[in-house]
């Protein structure tokens, strides 16, 4: 970072200081062409995931509880209550 001089004023340094925020972080590797305007990103992979697990998880419970209410006829307080805060 360069130094700032005793005889540098405020907005000086705030000027120096913004210059090196709007620039760039470092130089990319050889060979590397940096392309700011479309990223690439995994938002789409992961919403895809999550859909699926929640659809998944959902599914299990609804059969747990239909199995537990319907087909054994005993659905009791432990299959109910809250287990994140065990004491």
């Amino acid at each position: 970072m360069a130094n700032t001089s005793a005889s540098a004023t405020p907005d000086q340094v705030k000027a120096r200081i913004q210059m090196l925020l709007n620039g760039p972080a470092g130089k990319p590797p050889e060979g590397v062409t940096p392309n700011f305007a479309d990223q690439a990103n995994l938002e789409t992979t992961t919403i895809v995931i999550l859909t699926v697990g929640m659809a998944l998880t959902t599914l299990a419970v609804a059969i747990r509880m239909y199995t537990k209410s319907f087909l054994i006829r005993s659905l009791t307080y432990e299959d109910c209550k809250y287990q994140s805060f065990r004491c």
